[in-house]
């Protein structure tokens, strides 16, 4: 049992070594059809939303020349690489996607909080300073997990623009 957990944190660790190789080099290849592609349909998930974010960044672009011609790119895309991607990034954004984490956050607070302060009502000399403890524990899981929500969410936007710049593409290629 032990070994196994123990493989499959090493595995872990191995996949996020990857991920952060194949990051550094998506940074380093030319923003072209054929890459592109390849990145729409081979990328690890992760990967793909790093990818997305460095090209099309909800911050803005910086140079106005260089979006067109990544937007003739993604345009360039056969209808069958487009129509997988839309399918892909909808997935991710359902994986992305925060609505059950606020009620999975609210049930553990709603569970952990009282059992935590029933036991410090056993110890009446320490009651005041396990409610102390009991609000701390509560104020940083909420900053933990709104940090993570908030990431989640600006990861869905990122997914809904590029998607829609996508289906904006495969539009034109029904008019066409």
């Amino acid at each position: 049992m032990i070994l196994k957990k123990m493989k499959q944190k090493i595995e872990k660790r191995k996949l996020r070594i990857e991920e952060n190789k194949a990051m550094e080099e998506f940074k380093k290849e030319e923003f072209n059809h054929v890459n592109l592609k390849n990145n729409l349909i081979k990328m690890r998930m992760r990967v793909l939303v790093k990818c997305i974010d460095f090209h099309f960044s909800l911050e803005g672009q910086d140079d106005l020349i260089v979006f067109r011609s990544k937007l003739r790119v993604v345009r360039s895309l056969d209808k069958d690489v487009l129509l997988s991607a839309i399918a892909r990034t909808k997935g991710m954004e359902k994986i992305y996607e925060t609505k059950y984490t606020t009620f999975f956050v609210g049930a553990i607070l709603a569970a952990t909080v009282p059992v935590i302060a029933a036991f410090g009502d056993l110890i009446p000399a320490y009651t005041i300073i396990i409610r102390v403890y009991i609000m701390i524990f509560t104020m940083l899981t909420l900053i933990f997990f709104l940090k993570d929500l908030i990431k989640d969410k600006y990861f869905v936007a990122l997914l809904v623009s590029f998607r829609e710049m996508m289906e904006q593409a495969l539009a034109e290629k029904h008019e066409k």
